[in-house]
C-alpha cells in the first residue's frame, strides 16, 4: 500500500487563510503593545536617570544637574538626549569645570515629554543632601495615540520621585 505524504492544494489554501485570519487580529494587538512597551521603557529610563543623579549628588557631595542636551549643553527640548553632571556653581548650565557623569539618548514615542518645575527652569538639580533646591516639579509623557497611556513622574522637593497618571490635554 502506498501512502501520499503531501498536501493538496486545497488544503494548503485553507491553511493559508486561516493564518491570515489569524495575523490580521494580531498585528493591531501587537502594534499596540509594542507602544505601551516603548512608552514602559522611556519611564523605567527617566526614573533611574533622576535616581542616578540623586545618588551621585549625595556620593560626591554636590550639587548634580539633569538636563535635555544636544551633544554636551543642556538644550529646552526632552527629545534628544539626557545628561547628569555635577554642576560646581548650581546654574544648571553646563560649563567647563563641570564634570559629565552620564549621558543618556531619550527615545520617546511619538509624543511629547515635558518637564514643568515651581520655579520654571529646563534642568532639575539636586543638592548634596539629595534634595532639590525648590525645582521640583513633574516630567510628563503624553503619547499622541490616546488609547495608549503616559505617565507623569512627580519630583518632590525631597528628592524622591513617584509614578502618577498624567494630565494630557
Amino acid at each position: 500500500m502506498h501512502r501520499n505524504h503531501g498536501m493538496t492544494l486545497v488544503e494548503l489554501v485553507l491553511v493559508l487563510s486561516i493564518l491570515a485570519t489569524i495575523l490580521a487580529f494580531a498585528v493591531p494587538a501587537m502594534s499596540h503593545w509594542i507602544e505601551n512597551y516603548r512608552v514602559e521603557t522611556l519611564r523605567k529610563q527617566l526614573i533611574f536617570s533622576l535616581n542616578h543623579a540623586r545618588n551621585q549628588a549625595v556620593t560626591h557631595a554636590k550639587s548634580v544637574t539633569v538636563c535635555p542636551g544636544d551633544g554636551m549643553l543642556c538644550t529646552d527640548s526632552w527629545s534628544g538626549q539626557l545628561l547628569v553632571f555635577i554642576d560646581e556653581n548650581s546654574n544648571g548650565i553646563r560649563e567647563n569645570p563641570d564634570t559629565l557623569l552620564s549621558t543618556s539618548p531619550l527615545q520617546p514615542p511619538p509624543g511629547k515629554l515635558a518637564w514643568r518645575s515651581f520655579r520654571g527652569t529646563d534642568y532639575l538639580q539636586f543638592e548634596a543632601s539629595g534634595m532639590t533646591p525648590a525645582l521640583n516639579g513633574t516630567l510628563t509623557f503624553c503619547h499622541d495615540n490616546r488609547a495608549i497611556e503616559g505617565f507623569a513622574l512627580a519630583v518632590a522637593r525631597t528628592g524622591r520621585v513617584r509614578i502618577r497618571p498624567p494630565s494630557c490635554s
